[in-house]
């Protein structure tokens, strides 16, 4: 448009917005999901609810990211490769600490075992050895089983894809079941979430 009159702008076609809205459970339907899952995926899905987190930082979240004293977690290596603090919703609080004890059990056991090791971030396990040992570095929901190589290794994006299927088409499933008879509407496939309890 060089040498034409910038005033003259009624030839120019605007961008169009998206005609398709996310779809937006309320408040009761939220309530329906969360009450179907139970231990560990619940704290995790309340979690994800609760915080804005996604899906595979709340799965790569480490014991150290939790600051119980601030009521935050740091959210490391998010969208765009950047970190970010969020709030830890109060009422997370407790079952969060219970699920840590119960993780450090689990870890406890897994050394005793000649197991507990974690992979980390970089090339932080040749800059500090002992740390893929160290209760701080491992995972808040480790992976169910142990794999070889005697180390708990992060969740992949096949398994995060996996895991975020099953937890959808289960929730789906069972609130279909219980719900849709009141509803007499089925789940739409691309759900999102609101950031409210």
């Amino acid at each position: 448009m060089r040498g034409d009159n910038p005033q003259q702008l009624d030839s120019v076609i605007r961008a169009k917005k998206p005609v398709r809205l996310p779809v937006v459970f309320s408040r009761d339907e939220v309530h329906a999901v969360l009450s179907n899952l139970e231990g560990d995926k619940q704290l995790a899905a309340k979690l994800l609810y609760g915080t804005g987190m996604r899906l595979n930082e709340c799965l790569n979240l480490r014991i150290q990211d939790i600051d119980f004293d601030l009521d935050e977690i740091l959210i490391r290596n998010g969208k765009g490769t950047k970190d970010r603090r969020t709030m830890l919703p109060q009422i997370l609080i407790k079952p969060l600490r219970d699920h840590v004890l119960k993780v450090k059990k689990i870890h406890e056991a897994d050394l005793a075992a000649g197991w507990g090791k974690t992979p980390l971030p970089g090339a932080l396990d040749k800059k500090y050895p002992n740390a893929v040992v160290d209760f701080r570095w491992q995972l808040v929901f480790p992976p169910p089983r142990k794999i070889a190589g005697r180390i708990r290794r992060q969740v992949r994006k096949v398994a995060i894809i996996w895991m975020l299927q099953l937890w959808s088409e289960q929730c789906k499933q069972q609130f279909v079941r219980r719900e849709s008879v009141n509803m007499h509407a089925a789940i739409p496939s691309d759900i999102h979430l609101p950031l409210i309890l």
